[in-house]
């Protein structure tokens, strides 16, 4: 596909970046104050969580590289509560594509012809409504961060955990919330102060 070259001017290039400051700013906030509402109505979560996290880093000394390893790679549970919590409530709610092929026939579920989509065809998926659908995730309003240990990873199916898209990029947002995480836990435990009704 043959594009004109656009030239982005000082002003564009700042204003992008700033744009990805921001964004990545919020996505994070968001996902550490979702995990802290939840481990704050599900306190056998945070519980376990507290529990293993001491266990990964008691006796090394923070900031160096075993502490480091530890806390990024040796607490399955902590990255579990993180993903659990992205599934619940996804930074990205839909994600756009267009078709790139002449023609493409979807087979649906009970429809006895394809669905033809065209080139340029704008697609839309709903994050939420595949991170919510039963068929994928057994009760899908609970919060059960089990879903993403180890041991259960072969119950995922395939391209149906999205926060971010079908993409890597949601491991430098992982990376932030981790660290956040871990260092919040020294200082604080997550209470839920008035029951709310949602």
């Amino acid at each position: 596909m043959n594009r004109p070259k656009t030239k982005l001017s000082d002003r564009d290039i700042i204003a992008q970046c700033v744009l990805f400051l921001i964004a990545g700013f919020e996505t994070t906030q968001a996902t550490i104050s979702n995990m802290f509402y939840e481990l704050a109505i599900n306190p056998e979560v945070q519980e376990r969580l507290r529990t293993e996290i001491a266990e990964a880093v008691d006796g090394l000394p923070v900031g160096g590289d075993a502490y480091n390893e530890a806390v990024m790679t040796g607490i399955p549970y902590l990255e579990a509560v993180i993903k659990e919590t992205l599934r619940k409530y996804p930074p990205v709610v839909r994600l756009e594509r267009r078709l790139v092929d002449e023609k493409y026939a979807l087979k649906l579920p009970n429809r006895d012809e394809p669905l033809t989509l065209k080139k340029d065809q704008l697609i839309e998926i709903s994050t939420v409504a595949v991170h919510y659908n039963p068929e994928y995730y057994s009760d899908p309003e609970a919060f059960n961060p089990e879903r993403f240990m180890p041991e259960n990873k072969h119950l995922l199916v395939p391209y149906t955990y999205l926060p971010f898209g079908d993409g890597k990029s949601s491991s430098n947002n992982l990376l932030s919330v981790v660290s956040i995480v871990i260092n919040l836990f020294f200082y604080f435990r997550a209470k839920e102060l008035v029951k709310l009704e949602i």
